[in-house]
């Protein structure tokens, strides 16, 4: 069984529950702990997916941790693993040649975290918490975690993400993150079309904290301009975005293709990955069968300044599909 926890925004599973489930029918657990590289250092973070009980899990080091961009680690405990056909399955699509500089920075986050990492983290935790609630009384704000604590599958949160809803002020995540940016040069995360989300790091201050403050005051202070009185998008519910597959993903994307235009495309079986970034998870993939809730929520995302990654069109007025078999 592969899962994901945390998720982007810091929502933890319930991995000990997985990994108990999975063990009593005798399956591994692997785990995408990109997000949660850190949880093994501070004691109020969630715990990690190894100390969970997993059996694999995929961490990032430039995520969560700071090591330089594409440091990643496999972990492996136990032996449900094939440690035999994990290392042909790496030999396959690994580079011969390592980069020295990457493995370094490997290796010196490891060795900060090992060391300090308690204290750093929890410097991080009280800049986040103290700038969350900051944050969070600015008029029009709406700060998102609290009320997720103990509701089904929050088994815990990453504090130091700190997710605000910007559409009490009339605007969406997107123009608020490009607000920030272009005005003030901060930098959000992830942003969509309702949330923009903080990461409060270790080598985040008091002054890298207070800029961070000062700067969605100053976006909601702009925001009725920014804005301008335009209705906000609304997207479709999750449950009009639940694709049948009808097609290998690999025959699909291998196979004859045409283009139709987005708006045509109901009913067609998708030839290439559908990805909006961020996060980059996708919302078509190869094999799948496009429904007019997909082509509603891209129409509305594009309009509303969506990014979408993987495709052949970048503008997406047309879309690669299956061609009809003759």
């Amino acid at each position: 069984m592969l899962a994901v926890s945390p998720t982007l925004t810091g929502v933890a599973a319930d991995v000990a529950a997985l990994a108990d489930v999975c063990h009593e029918h005798g399956i591994p657990l692997v785990m995408d702990d990109a997000w949660g590289a850190e949880f093994h250092f501070h004691p109020e973070l969630p715990r990690g997916s190894m100390e969970s009980g997993a059996d694999l899990a995929v961490a990032s080091f430039h995520k969560s941790l700071t090591g330089l961009m594409q440091t990643s680690i496999i972990l492996v405990q136990g032996e449900r693993i094939d440690m035999e056909r994990l290392q042909l399955a790496l030999d396959g699509f690994e580079t011969t040649s390592t980069s020295a500089l990457l493995v370094a920075s490997m290796d010196a986050a490891r060795r900060a975290m090992a060391l300090h990492g308690e204290e750093h983290l929890g410097r991080a935790l009280e800049l986040s918490r103290r700038s969350a609630e900051a944050i969070g009384a600015i008029p029009g704000v709406r700060l998102v975690g609290p009320e997720l604590d103990g509701r089904p599958g929050v088994a815990g949160r990453d504090e130091t993400k700190i997710l605000v809803d910007v559409t009490g002020l009339g605007i969406t995540g997107y123009q608020a993150a490009d607000w920030l940016y272009e005005h003030r040069r901060v930098g959000a995360e992830h942003h969509d079309l309702h949330y923009v989300m903080f990461i409060v790091t270790v080598a985040d201050d008091d002054e890298s904290a207070e800029r961070l403050v000062a700067a969605v005051r100053d976006l909601a202070a702009a925001a009725s301009e920014l804005g301008r009185g335009d209705p906000l998008p609304s997207l479709p519910p999750v449950s009009q975005l639940v694709g049948d597959y009808v097609m290998p993903p690999r025959e699909a994307f291998l196979g004859v293709t045409r283009r139709v235009d987005l708006a045509d495309a109901a009913g067609e079986i998708a030839a290439e990955p559908v990805s909006p970034y961020p996060p980059g998870v996708p919302l078509l993939v190869p094999g799948q069968r496009i429904h007019d809730g997909h082509i509603e929520f891209l129409r509305q995302g594009l309009d509303a300044g969506m990014l979408v990654e993987g495709v052949s069109d970048p503008s997406l007025e047309q879309l690669r599909v299956v061609a009809p078999r003759s």
